[in-house]
């Protein structure tokens, strides 16, 4: 959801309209834009769900021996078992976000209006 929330708001941005190639509907810039976004967004809702996917069976490990660790190790043990159990929320989180934020950009930029550079070829 967020990915395609992103992909319209770029679209509002280098819009462009080639009757010979009906596939480019974006200018190079903004392509480019929206692949890196789009691996920014993966890797950001990546961390929450990966720790959704740990083990159960390590939850209570690292609990237990959670308060034991001194240093960073018990601060990094003490964050995952947290985020275990956070991580479902934190990828609600990142999704219903971005999809919000991008939605309501794209609509008051509509609302602005939208420059699409029209490309005519002659053979």
């Amino acid at each position: 959801m967020g990915v395609c929330g992103l992909g319209l708001l770029l679209g509002t941005f280098g819009a462009k309209y080639n009757p010979e190639k009906p596939q480019e509907k974006l200018k190079t810039g903004t392509s480019f834009a929206l692949l890196f976004l789009t691996l920014i967004y993966a890797a950001l809702a990546a961390l929450p769900a990966a720790l959704v996917v740990l083990p159960l069976e390590l939850t209570p490990h690292l609990i237990d021996i959670g308060p034991r660790l001194t240093g960073f190790e018990g601060i990094i043990s003490s964050l995952i078992a947290f985020l275990k159990y956070a991580g479902i929320a934190g990828l609600f989180v990142i999704v219903t976000g971005t999809t919000g934020l991008t939605l309501y950009l794209t609509g008051k930029r509509l609302d602005h209006g939208v420059q699409i550079q029209i490309i005519t070829e002659n053979k």
